[in-house]
């Protein structure tokens, strides 16, 4: 898998990751588990210039959803999007 934004890729896994809402990373999955969806996080991030929460959360929720066959709201990933767009603005990547 190619990243082609690892600063914004570092931030948006470790938000990902952390939010594990299947409970797969706790469960004994790999620790690469989720690094495909964040990469695609990542790029739409970059290519779309999302610089909100709700819009994010939004993606990140469609991408969850297909990924995984989940019927999820945007609001399960709330949280997840407002700390990923404030570990981006911290680092001056917004």
């Amino acid at each position: 898998m190619e990243i082609k934004n690892p600063a914004v890729f570092a931030v948006v896994k470790k938000a990902v990751d952390k939010a594990d809402l299947y409970g797969l990373l706790k469960d004994g999955c790999a620790s690469d588990e989720f690094d495909g969806e964040s990469n695609w996080i990542a790029d739409a991030i970059v290519a779309q210039s999302i610089k909100t929460p709700e819009v994010l959360a939004d993606y990140i929720c469609r991408l969850m959803n297909r990924q995984f066959d989940l019927s999820e709201k945007p609001s399960d990933w709330a949280d997840t999007a407002k700390e990923i767009i404030a570990g981006l603005a911290s680092s001056g990547l917004l």
